[in-house]
């Protein structure tokens, strides 16, 4: 036998921990790390293993079982001295590991080990053998404690998974900071379950497995404290969830098995203390008020007492009290959580009355519901009319009741009678039956576009499906419809069918006849990875959005990622069909065709038979035709598919935000996945480059026809044949200059409509700068069709997050054309200083395309929603963000982010403020404009709060208006601070400001006038000294009045601000003032003001048409009614 030898020299390989004593109910079989909330380096490895620095990368099996307790001197896999020269059939059988030859003889336990999970590298396996003396029917457990998060982030939050020889053992736990320093133990399973080899030479295998929420917000890393394996030497049983004490049957019937069949019995007519009793006979009179689902209850939770648990429940307790009594007053459930619930899950209880005392004179009995001594259910009077009826709490969060989940914890539900006998209501109440239920998750509105896969020439195992779903081994069988919506992550287990979330009720015609699945509350995550014989087709299930129409244009795409090679001509065929309609014939794929992507030609909705809207079960087929016969080979693969909407050319375009990040995204444009740079390419490029780093080139396509070369393009690059059509936006644009790759292309159409005199310009923001160097500086070009628009400007550190824009050009200056076909491209070229201590990259943010503006009026800023939803496009759709609590000076930001408290107290439209109006100067003191804006900012505040007690809106009026003409300001109030002990009258004040001047006296918002617009008197562009055209900084200020010195709260919220043409408004009336015998009369907006004495008629339209404060006399017995006729 080799034997490896490692520093400590040769020892005899069976020194794992097998007699360590853990728990009462475990044994210590080996851990790695201890529960010291800490990375000491240690020596020895197990226990005192030295947890470093991850490397940043998934290493295949088998790794190295001598890393190196320096940082990043580890890989994914540890091991345990133990003899390793067996695979695991399930630990082969899972993609993303396959086979591989084990390491041999590992002499002593390896020092070093991995200490989290972090972006890409997810997966921390831990090789043992197991001793000979195991039994296939013992049962095993895993437990685990992490030990911090990558703090700071909107949603701090990492996944786990728990995995043995490949079998999933621990679904999901989601780990927030409240669940650090927590101990997960997996539910018990046995040897034989997970495939487990005992003995040397089997290489069995631990895995935590981190699930990345860093795109949404939650993070790049989790430390992990220690893992350990245990061998349990009692069974508890998992925790029963959702669970139920009876049947919805109006009835007590004698049961077997406990839960829905308990045997209801007698009540004793005494509430005895905690913790009862979990195995009450069935026998009336002898059951306790504490009824016991099987599980394990070692732990009290805070607010349920002091009490000793019963330890191990081995099976649902049989007999449960039947009825609340006089003396009888409580009835207690009690159960485990699985450990995959978050505190953030909601539930609810529901309970059954059966009877009541009917002898009584008003037969009532009162119920409240406790989740661990909270209360839930405020009291609930059941009478008569309310027997047999179920009754459901308000939903609650775990978190909001203190529940704990796993193993151990007595959680309690609490059926808490009020008993009303002394007033005439009876004794007692019967139970039917109790439920515990989680609320359920609502199923997610059709997306479109979707994807199932990504473009990344790979079959990576993923998480939450669609773009992220999991390729596995085809099952070589072709299924009937309707299929799985929940295929598992597991080679030869998924099936033809792969569903998007959504609901399936509907079978439309030409998809032939089954039931289909209902709700699917999430993508699956599992998808077979390729077509092949018996195999030949994949089904994909999705509903379209309700707005789409029946004349909407879509596409499909599909990219082959391998062909059998074995055959001597490898080909595939390919069909595509939506809803039994073929959309393209058939396509013949060679080696030579793998990974190009193929989109089918646009079809309309209406075509394919498509339906809209949640029920309906739209299904996209790609159709395999085998050639196996003919020499093609057995198989062909499957990289992604997607379906995509035809778009008309976007105008103005981004690609990429203003988010100082680069983000992972979908549909590309504003939504782009910027990648790592792969070097320098001339046109065209390809308009379909992956989602995956060095893969992407320097042309980005937005959806267009490409056909036309542009001459002064070719001039500089040389000519070149156009792509043709690109049916939806590129999804992966370059992230950076680097070295010599400094040219970033981005192609578009333009509208039709644009005329050769119209204006354009660029903006463009950068990310990072290579700091290495002595003075880091890159600098940058613009051209538009290869014509300079921006001279080379050099960025530096300070420059970093700055917005710089071009001068504005028109079309015919850049040869630009219109219309589809022409290859028109906006060309940002790098200047590499590196040669004088410069660096050697620059990393960008994001490019914009705008029309040079002109002024938005009316205008808006956010929408009469309630609501603070994200937005895009700002103005109507602006994204309101928490405000920054300070109150800062004029100009304020034009280029604020959509991140809460970094927005500022200016909004600005899109415009050029070149010029101070002399009122605000007057209010506000001397300041610089902003200049041009070429788009409407994004992100404004979303309230006052304390010193942060204005907003103000920046803009531009036509300068078509005249000084007479009249305008008004909309808002309408969303939110208060909510009453307590020290907010005892929530209000706060608004007064509203044009230019500095008071258009609007104070308004007072208490809760009642949350909702409702209010509207200022008109005034004119005169009176408050508004200026027309491009250049005047005209401005809209509401200004806040807080209360909370005087128990007012200290902010309110703002729905909306909406700048009025008053003499767009249809007219109304304002309250008449009667006073020394004349009626004065008021209104808004602009009419002709009519009168009549009967309210039918004859109308009379007063002339000379009089304004508002017109006023006559009250003549006795003579009627006048009044009405503004729309001018």
């Amino acid at each position: 036998m080799h034997i490896r030898k490692g520093s400590r020299g040769t020892i005899v390989l069976w020194c794992l921990l097998f007699s360590t004593i853990f728990t009462a109910q475990a044994q210590l079989l080996w851990t790695v790390g201890l529960d010291d909330n800490g990375w000491p380096m240690g020596t020895g490895g197990g226990a005192n293993t030295s947890f470093v620095q991850e490397n940043g990368a998934i290493n295949p099996l088998p790794g190295s079982p001598d890393s190196t307790s320096v940082p990043q001197g580890a890989d994914n896999d540890y091991y345990f001295a133990g003899v390793y020269t067996t695979v695991i059939p399930s630990v082969t059988a899972r993609p993303e590991y396959g086979d591989y030859t084990p390491v041999g003889v590992v002499s002593v336990d390896e020092e070093a080990a991995e200490r989290a999970f972090a972006a890409a590298d997810n997966d921390l396996r831990y090789h043992f053998n197991l001793p000979s003396t195991l039994k296939t029917n013992d049962l095993l457990s895993v437990t685990f404690d992490a030990n911090n998060l990558q703090g700071g982030q909107a949603d701090t939050r990492y996944g786990i998974e728990v995995y043995v020889n490949g079998v999933l053992v621990q679904s999901e736990i989601l780990i927030r900071s409240a669940q650090l320093d927590k101990d997960y133990t997996t539910p018990q399973f046995t040897l034989a379950s997970v495939n487990a080899g005992v003995g040397p030479g089997f290489d069995n295998i631990v895995s935590l497995r981190g699930i990345n929420y860093n795109n949404d917000g939650g993070g790049n890393w989790m430390g992990i404290d220690y893992v350990q394996l245990n061998q349990e030497t009692e069974r508890i049983p998992p925790p029963v969830f959702p669970w139920a004490v009876g049947l919805d049957d109006n009835g007590w019937p004698v049961g077997n098995g406990g839960g829905t069949n308990t045997t209801f019995v007698q009540e004793n007519g005494v509430t005895n203390p905690l913790p009862g009793v979990p195995n009450s006979p069935e026998v009336d009179g002898q059951a306790d008020n504490d009824y016991y689902f099987a599980g394990s209850y070692t732990t009290v939770i805070t607010n349920n007492g002091n009490y000793t648990p019963v330890g191990t429940v081995s099976v649902n307790e049989e007999a449960a009290e039947r009825a609340l009594t006089g003396g009888n007053t409580e009835l207690r459930y009690h159960f485990n959580l699985p450990n995959t619930l978050t505190p953030t899950d909601l539930m609810a209880v529901t309970f059954d009355a059966l009877n009541l005392d009917t002898t009584a004179a008003d037969p009532r009995y009162g119920v409240e519901v406790y989740f661990n001594s909270v209360r839930v259910q405020p009291e609930v009077l059941i009478r008569p009319a309310q027997t047999n009826k179920p009754i459901t709490t308000p939903q609650f969060s775990l978190a909001s009741v203190n529940a704990q989940v796993g193993s151990g914890f007595d959680n309690i539900v609490t059926i808490r009678g009020i008993n009303h006998s002394a007033e005439g209501g009876g004794n007692s109440m019967g139970l039917d039956y109790v439920q515990l239920n989680p609320v359920a998750r609502p199923v997610p509105p059709p997306v479109l576009p979707w994807a199932v896969g990504q473009n990344d020439n790979a079959w990576t195992v993923g998480n939450g499906g669609g773009a992220s779903a999991t390729f596995v081994q085809e099952n070589g069988v072709l299924n009937p419809l309707p299929g799985s919506p929940t295929s598992p992550e597991v080679n030869l287990q998924a099936d033809n069918d792969y569903y998007l979330a959504g609901v399936y009720s509907t079978v439309i015609p030409g998809n032939g006849t089954y039931e289909p699945v209902g709700p699917v509350p999430a993508n699956e995550e599992a998808a077979e990875g390729a077509l092949s014989v018996g195999d030949t087709e994949q089904r994909y299930h999705f509903n379209l959005p309700s707005s789409l129409q029946p004349t909407d244009k879509l596409s499909a795409s599909f990219d082959a990622l391998s062909l059998d090679t074995s055959a001597a001509d490898p080909r595939w065929g390919v069909e595509v069909y939506v809803n039994g309609v073929k959309v393209m014939s058939e396509v013949i794929i060679h080696t030579a065709e793998l990974g190009v992507t193929y989109s089918t030609p646009a079809f309309t909705v209406a075509s394919v038979n498509a339906q809209v809207g949640p029920g309906f079960d739209n299904i996209l087929t790609l159709k395999g035709i085998s050639f196996s016969a003919n020499g093609g080979g057995n198989s062909m693969g499957i990289d992604y598919v997607q379906l995509n909407p035809v778009l008309p050319p976007p105008f103005p375009w981004s690609v990429g935000r203003d988010d100082n990040a680069q983000p992972a995204g979908n549909g590309g444009g504003a939504n782009a996945t910027f990648v790592q740079e792969a070097g320098v390419n001339p046109p065209p490029g390809n308009p379909n480059s992956p989602e995956a780093d060095q893969r992407a080139d320097d042309d980005y396509y937005f959806a267009g026809v490409y056909t036309n070369v542009i001459a002064s393009v070719v001039a500089e690059y040389g000519d070149y044949v156009p792509v043709g059509t690109v049916l939806a936006n590129e999804e992966a644009a370059e992230r950076a200059f680097a070295g010599d790759d400094n040219t970033k292309r981005y192609h578009f159409n333009l509208p039709s409509t644009l005329r050769p005199t119209d204006r354009l310009l660029v903006t463009y923001d950068m990310f990072n700068l290579d700091t290495g160097g002595a003075d880091p500086q890159y600098g940058i070009e613009v051209y538009f069709n290869s014509v300079l628009v921006q001279p080379e400007i050099v960025i530096h550190p300070a420059d970093i997050d700055k917005d710089f824009t071009t001068d504005p050009f028109t079309l015919a200056s850049v040869n630009a054309e219109v219309g589809p076909g022409f290859d028109n491209i906006v060309t940002l070229k790098g200047i590499n200083h590196s040669a004088d201590g410069g660096g050697q990259w620059m990393g960008i943010d994001y490019v914009h395309l705008d029309p040079f503006p002109t002024p938005v009026f009316p205008w808006a800023v956010g929408l009469d929603d309630d609501g603070w939803p994200v937005g895009d496009g700002g103005g109507t759709n602006a994204t309101f963000v928490q405000e920054n609590g300070v109150l800062n000076d004029l100009p304020g930001s034009a280029f604020s982010h959509e991140l809460n408290q970094q927005a500022d107290n200016d909004y600005y439209f899109a415009g050029v403020y070149t010029n101070a109006i002399a009122s605000v100067i007057t209010q506000y003191g001397a300041y610089t404009p902003v200049g041009l804006v070429p788009r409407n900012e994004e992100a404004a505040e979303r309230a006052f709060a304390g010193a942060d007690s204005e907003q103000r809106y920046h803009f531009n009026l036509p300068d078509t208006l005249k000084p007479t003409n009249v305008l008004s300001v909309t808002f309408d109030a969303l939110s208060l601070e909510d009453p307590s002990d020290v907010i005892t009258d929530p209000r706060y004040g608004v007064e509203v400001y044009v230019n500095g001047v008071l258009v609007q006296s104070q308004v007072l918002i208490r809760t009642n006038q949350l909702g409702v617009a209010y509207t200022t008197p008109q005034f004119t562009l005169a009176s408050v000294n508004a200026q027309v055209g491009l250049g005047p900084d005209n401005i809209v200020t509401l200004r806040g009045i807080d209360y909370s010195a005087n128990g007012g709260g200290n902010w309110m919220g703002i729905d909306y601000v909406r700048l009025n043409d008053a003499s767009a408004l249809p007219p109304r009336f304002l309250p008449p003032v009667v006073s020394n015998g004349k009626v004065t009369l008021n209104w808004s907006g602009t009419g002709n003001l009519q009168w009549a004495p009967a309210v039918l008629g004859p109308w009379t339209t007063l002339t000379p048409a009089p304004a508002p404060g017109y006023s006559e006399d009250i003549v006795p017995a003579q009627n006048r009614f009044y009405r503004l006729n729309k001018q």
